[in-house]
């Protein structure tokens, strides 16, 4: 399928002044002319601003792919320090476990107790927030029961008091009847 482009626009014009140039008065070619002169002039532009536009965008590519390496070498030179400075304490304490194990033991003691104490009071803290969560969740059940039963209730009234009428109009649909053919006996004889 052929699509007209602005391209076109200029090879149209070059060619009417290719083929007329000197048809019609001078201001006419000079019209055309400016129009051709426009119409490169445009064309040029867009082109320009196109590859612009194309090259922003690479650089702004190149620029994430450059910070993002940049944040990967980081990251990478910080977890080798972390390391390494593992290593060293790993090392450090090899040469010195001898002497400490008697500090570290009541260290482990006093923090055991600490932690156990800590744990304790998480627990019970947990504990008590989800007794607290599951009286609440048992009040709004509650709740929701309590407005089920009386909506029940209110259908079984509603209910009942329909089936007094429907029994009352069936009642007097019967009297109705009977006067009825009361009378109807009465006007044949």
């Amino acid at each position: 399928m052929f699509r007209w482009h602005a391209h076109h626009d200029v090879d149209l014009l070059r060619e009417v002044v290719a083929v007329r140039p000197k048809s019609g008065t001078e201001e006419q070619y000079g019209e055309l002319q400016q129009l051709l002169d426009d119409a490169s002039a445009y064309i040029t532009d867009m082109q320009n601003k196109k590859t612009a536009t194309k090259a922003r965008k690479r650089l702004q590519e190149e620029l994430d792919r450059n910070n993002a390496e940049q944040f990967r070498d980081d990251a990478m030179v910080a977890m080798r320090e972390k390391n390494s400075r593992a290593r060293d304490s790993d090392e450090e304490t090899d040469e010195d476990e001898e002497l400490t194990i008697a500090v570290q033991n009541k260290k482990s003691k006093r923090k055991k107790r600490t932690n156990k104490s800590d744990f304790m009071s998480y627990l019970s803290e947990k504990n008590s927030s989800n007794v607290a969560l599951r009286q609440k969740e048992l009040e709004y059940k509650n709740k929701a029961l309590e407005v089920e039963n009386k909506l029940k209730e209110d259908a079984m009234v509603l209910e009942q008091k329909r089936l007094d009428l429907q029994a009352k109009q069936i009642e007097m649909q019967f009297e109705m009847m009977r006067s009825f053919v009361g009378t109807s006996n009465f006007s044949k004889h």
